[in-house]
């Protein structure tokens, strides 16, 4: 079970991380659910894919966290073997706590958050705990994990899964044509002394620049 605030038709980067692994493990055969939030105050079910998804009654949110009282009470009615859960997530992780899971626990660790304010001395200790709980820690990169406040104390946890795409779902010569005239090489010339190349793409907001380098 993959435990989040939100699941597919959500879009989003953690969100699309956690449909790619719960879409790959019921590809292989798993009973695999994913427990989220729902917009309304009642809980809802529904299949994507191969993927049971519940999403637990809302009451509201707090500091863009929803909350949802049914959630410690789905994990017991799901009686999950192995858990995932997505941070970050407070609320979520609060509710696993409180669950009585007694199973395995996987934490997904994408970001260190700091949007809590005054409420970080609430949301702290409840992080630890789940750090504390889980058998292992997900991260991208020993760099970042030796650079986190939490996740420094749990290194021998981590398990160290660098960020990637799947290259066959890009068509990169047509993006490359339809990229602005500075981001991309679109004549004959350019692409025959380019090569194979990588492209970098940083933004914020509407504003781009894009950089190109032979590929290694």
């Amino acid at each position: 079970m993959h435990l989040y605030r939100r699941y597919y038709p959500d879009e989003g980067g953690i969100e699309s991380t956690m449909r790619a692994f719960c879409e790959y493990a019921a590809g292989l055969g798993n009973d695999v659910t994913a427990l989220v939030s729902s917009p309304y105050p009642w809980s809802q079910r529904a299949h994507y894919n191969g993927v049971d998804v519940v999403r637990a009654g809302c009451l509201g949110t707090l500091a863009n966290t929803p909350i949802c009282p049914m959630m410690p009470l789905w994990v017991r009615r799901l009686k999950p073997d192995l858990i995932e859960i997505h941070h970050a997530y407070p609320y979520g992780m609060w509710a696993l706590l409180h669950s009585g899971f007694k199973g395995p626990v996987i934490v997904h660790y994408h970001f260190d958050i700091s949007r809590f304010g005054s409420l970080q001395r609430y949301v702290y200790p409840v992080l630890r705990d789940t750090l504390a709980r889980a058998d292992r820690i997900f991260v991208n990169s020993r760099g970042y994990a030796e650079s986190s406040s939490l996740l420094s104390d749990f290194l021998d946890k981590c398990v160290f899964i660098p960020a990637g795409v799947a290259p066959a779902r890009f068509d990169l010569p047509r993006i490359l044509r339809s990229a602005r005239p500075h981001c991309a090489a679109t004549d004959a010339s350019a692409r025959s002394s380019w090569g194979d190349c990588r492209t970098t793409r940083v933004s914020r907001t509407s504003s781009r620049r894009c950089s190109m380098s032979r590929a290694n």
